[in-house]
């Protein structure tokens, strides 16, 4: 099965699919800055680890954040990248 189609374009599917993993990629990338930078205390109510009065950080969380965001980043270059190739031949 081709990801293009007859008029030589490549499927929206997949596009969509690598715009969403790289969205969820950012934000977790993100998540895990904030993690590293900002005291469990000083976390906004609506990220997960809040503990009131807490000075430490949330290493193992940031650490997490990370790898599954640039997980999710890889997935969606190769997404995005993969089959060019073919397409091209």
């Amino acid at each position: 099965m081709s990801t293009v189609t007859e008029s030589g374009t490549r499927s929206s599917g997949k596009r969509v699919g690598a715009l969403i993993l790289a969205i969820v990629g950012i934000l977790l990338v993100i998540l895990a800055v904030i993690y590293v930078t900002t005291a469990a205390g000083s976390l906004p109510s609506f990220i997960p680890g809040h503990l009131n009065g807490s000075t430490g950080h949330h290493p193992l969380r940031a650490g997490v954040a990370l790898v599954v965001g640039l997980v999710l980043l890889g997935g969606a270059w190769w997404l995005g990248f993969a089959g060019k190739k073919a397409a091209r031949s």
